[in-house]
């Protein structure tokens, strides 16, 4: 066999060899994955709901997902004084209080008008 045609299946079967280790990796995280599923224990946290009276300190990606606005939107409402104000937690890092997020959300929920959401506080 000439030189070039054997570089060829050389990098041909490194190729392969390569492809099989990715599958054979995949394939045992798919198997850790489905035996935490199996298991019943969870990666994720539980849902701010169950939190009960626990108060604790939630950055902003959590704060837009269980309220449901962007970014500007909660800023804007905060200058105006109709959501909790956040807090420093480091130089350029800030979060909410829980407790306060789901007082705004459950007053939200039971329909109080943005004035009557400011005199409640």
């Amino acid at each position: 066999m000439r030189p070039a045609a054997q570089n060829r299946k050389d990098r041909g079967n490194q190729r392969e060899a390569v492809d099989r280790e990715k599958t054979d990796r995949a394939a045992q995280l798919m198997r850790q994955a489905l035996s935490l599923l199996d298991s019943g224990e969870s990666m994720r946290r539980p849902p701010l709901e169950d939190g009960g009276d626990e108060d604790r300190l939630l950055r902003l990606p959590e704060v837009l997902r269980l309220t449901g606005m962007c970014r500007s939107a909660l800023y804007d409402q905060m200058a105006r004084g109709q959501f909790p104000g956040s807090i420093k937690i480091g130089q350029r890092a800030t979060s909410w209080s829980a407790k306060a997020v789901r007082s705004w959300i459950a007053r939200r929920v039971d329909g109080l008008s943005p004035m009557e959401q400011c005199r409640a506080r």
